[in-house]
């Protein structure tokens, strides 16, 4: 049995090592319950602890997993985080339960994207991996939400097994009327990738939603789009009414 307490405190003293930011803490990370130190993505993704990678990845995967779920330092829960995404696949899929319970100690949007990244490989390796972000969607928390949308298309472009438009687009609409900023800004986020994959379908969607989707979202959603298109829809958002039937009432061939 490995002593995962000495191989936190061994994790938090190599992250205490490293240089830290000198700039202002924002109200981003100031408001934050965990300690905050400052230390870049590049420098923890650099971090080797050798003691640690003489281990056996069932033991590793147990330290990094106890680390997320104890420690009180920022950077030490992001630094795991990358940790576990460069474990195999097909080793988190088997002990996905774990993985999936990481979800209960996100606090920091930082954190949520990191673990979309290992969702989204997930939902790639195996699309039964979808229940947990259906029941995330359901009965999760505010950032359980957040993740049963950006795992789906954490960047479409890295995607192996493209989901199809309609399920992703179901759960966009289960979560459109969610009060929290950062649910929103993931909704956005998702119907910024979707376009890349299905751009005519998700236009659709935006033009015929566009009052239902709230202005955090909007925003996120439409930040790359064409500035022709951007304006048409804030034409349309300003002057249109709010009518998600039609969406409904169209043929499958012209929503797919």
């Amino acid at each position: 049995m490995i002593d995962l307490e000495k191989y936190r405190r061994i994790i938090e003293l190599e992250i205490g090592k490293l240089p830290r930011k000198n700039v202002t803490i924002t109200k981003d990370f100031r408001d934050l319950e965990l300690q905050y130190l400052g230390i870049s993505h590049t420098h923890l993704r650099k971090l080797k602890i050798e003691e640690i990678y003489l281990l056996s990845v069932e033991d590793q995967f147990e330290i990094f997993t106890y680390c997320f779920h104890t420690s009180d330092i920022f950077e030490v829960l992001t630094y795991v985080l990358m940790q576990l995404d460069l474990i195999e696949v097909d080793f988190l899929f088997s002990r996905k339960e774990d993985v999936v319970k990481l979800s209960y100690d996100i606090e920091h949007w930082v954190h949520s994207d990191l673990l979309s990244k290992i969702y989204a490989k997930l939902v790639d390796y195996k699309k039964s991996f979808l229940h947990f972000l259906g029941e995330f969607t359901i009965n999760g928390n505010s950032w359980q939400k957040r993740l049963s949308l950006t795992s789906l298309l954490y960047y479409a472009s890295q995607r192996k097994n493209i989901l199809q438009f309609e399920l992703v687009i179901q759960k966009v609409k289960m979560l459109l009327s969610e009060k929290d900023y950062y649910v929103q800004k993931g909704l956005g986020w998702t119907l910024k990738e979707l376009y890349t994959l299905y751009p005519e379908e998700t236009l659709d969607f935006l033009e015929i939603y566009i009052k239902d989707i709230s202005a955090d979202a909007f925003g996120a959603a439409t930040e790359k789009l064409p500035l022709d298109t951007k304006e048409k829809l804030k034409e349309i958002r300003k002057n249109s009414v709010s009518n998600p039937d039609e969406f409904e009432k169209k043929p499958a061939y012209e929503r797919l």
